[in-house]
């Protein structure tokens, strides 16, 4: 079983029925880095830190390549991100975000290059009673293959007997191929998925092993979640 980081497991234990409350403040962007396009989700924590800016994940693909890069940074003001890139740690971006988009540079220190971005999709669940799904809201996550990417997309869940409010959850993970872009297939997913882990991008979590790939989804059901383990064929 995944380890829970504690801030998750500290979260999950205060959380209050039956509404769900959680921690994921998330814009979608679509947009330009130079000449390439590129998808990209950044995940802040307004929220959690009481409305001080700080820390901010975030995802992002040049859609040629579909290959998720990790990204990691803080709010130097409000509206003003510095975003750095893993695995090298460089902090090549920076960003000035507004209700509609987001536009900045990318430098190497020898090439500088500018940044458009449109808001596509938007999503935060940090009211109980008040969840907010807008547009399109597919996360990329991290954890990938040689050959696939994985979108958690995520939607609005009705009222159930446990949760009497509606509230946001990964509906499905679409199986992206990495050479073509071509959905090779769409997995729904049960209740309560992904809304676990704190960075909403480590919900899905893939492995080679001899029989398929190995999707280890987190759940956040309960007190403490679980993981559930679904393999697919190649």
């Amino acid at each position: 079983m995944k380890k829970i980081t504690s801030l998750s497991l500290l979260l999950l234990t205060c959380l209050p029925l039956p509404g769900w409350a959680g921690w994921y403040e998330v814009r979608n962007y679509t947009g330009t880095l130079g000449s390439h396009s590129v998808h990209m989700s950044l995940q802040t924590y307004v929220w959690l830190l009481q409305n001080n800016p700080g820390k901010v994940d975030g995802s992002y693909y040049y859609d040629e390549h579909r290959i998720p890069i990790a990204l990691h940074g803080k709010q130097q003001a409000e509206n003003q991100l510095e975003l750095c890139e893993e695995p090298d740690k460089k902090c090549p971006i920076t960003l000035t975000v507004t209700d509609q988009g987001a536009s900045g540079t990318w430098s190497d220190g020898k090439r500088t290059l500018p940044i458009n971005l449109q808001q596509v999709g938007r999503l935060d669940n940090t009211g109980e009673n008040n969840q907010l799904l807008e547009g399109n809201v597919e996360i990329p996550m991290w954890s990938h293959t040689k050959d696939r990417m994985f979108l958690g997309v995520y939607g609005v869940q009705a009222p159930a007997e446990t949760y009497q409010e509606p509230y946001v959850t990964m509906k499905s993970i679409k199986e992206i191929e990495i050479k073509t872009g071509r959905l090779l297939r769409t997995l729904d997913t049960d209740d309560m998925a992904g809304l676990l882990m704190t960075p909403i991008y480590m919900n899905v979590e893939a492995s080679i092993q001899s029989n398929g790939v190995n999707l280890l989804i987190q759940h956040g059901g309960g007190r403490m979640g679980y993981d559930e383990d679904r393999v697919i064929p190649d």
